[in-house]
């Protein structure tokens, strides 16, 4: 592991500590990280600060339009669980855009994601326009939305802490975990993304075999 990833591994740690006392004076310097320079720290700082309180829907709908990527994909993983006509207007350009092609890829995941939890039919209709679009050739289809975006935050939790998915079992993560499958440090980078999920995929075919 290189240096910079462990710092960033030790800092992401920090505030996730600092977090869990729930204390207004942590959360004021937790906030001070939602500008880093370094985007996982920027978005795992957003997050912590999310999962403890709603921010008004008018921020939210700010941050979309004015944040950077990771504040972004914060604002709109807050408006997927926040169903109201404001929220349906301020997707809506969004949806467009993923219908269009012109949306990042980093973001394509979660405006479908938001969009889809609105229950309204004018976003369904878009969504479904964007859903016919996929060729029906294409293997992984609209899987193919999770090769962009994602928190690595979280799936480092998830790896250390979420026993039930299994990850260890196999996996190594910063030569922690099984020695079945590969290492996962660096695997997007050797492999790529599409590697990555064709291989998850076929995993979870073989278990429901």
């Amino acid at each position: 592991m290189c240096s910079s990833d462990l710092s960033t591994n030790l800092l992401v740690s920090v505030l996730q500590t600092a977090a869990s006392f729930k204390n207004a004076s942590l959360n004021e310097r937790i906030g001070r990280f939602t500008t880093h320079t370094n985007a996982l720290i920027r978005q795992e700082a957003t997050r912590l600060l999310a999962s403890q309180s709603m921010a008004p829907l008018e921020q939210l709908i700010a941050q979309l339009k004015q944040g950077d990527l990771p504040a972004q994909r914060a604002a709109l993983r807050q408006l997927s669980s926040r169903p109201s006509p404001a929220t349906t207007e301020a997707l809506k350009p969004w949806v467009d855009r993923l219908v269009q092609g012109t949306l990042p890829q980093e973001l394509r995941l979660d405006v479908f994601l938001s969009a889809s939890s609105q229950a309204n039919s004018e976003l369904s209709k878009q969504l479904t326009t964007f859903t016919n679009s996929i060729p029906s050739s294409d293997p992984l289809g609209l899987r193919r939305l999770a090769l962009q975006g994602g928190d690595a935050a979280q799936g480092r939790r998830w790896f250390a802490e979420r026993a039930d998915l299994g990850c260890q079992r196999c996996h190594k993560l910063h030569g922690e975990g099984g020695d079945v499958g590969p290492e996962l440090q660096g695997l997007g980078r050797s492999k790529g993304r599409e590697y990555v999920l064709r291989s998850i995929l076929e995993q979870i075919g073989r278990a429901h075999v």
